[in-house]
């Protein structure tokens, strides 16, 4: 009985590393897609160097 309690709380530990992984890696992802820049997002033109 105790064994089977670690098994199922390993098992719902890992879940949640899982997905606590994969949401940060789609989060990053999109981030890199929607990357506007600071003066596009405020109706500025882009400062060139």
């Amino acid at each position: 009985m105790i064994v089977a309690m670690y098994i199922v709380g390993v098992c719902v530990f890992l879940t949640y590393i899982i997905l606590q992984i994969w949401e940060v890696y789609f989060r990053r992802k999109e981030d890199k897609d929607n990357k506007l820049g600071y003066y596009s997002r405020h109706n500025k033109p882009e400062k060139r160097d």
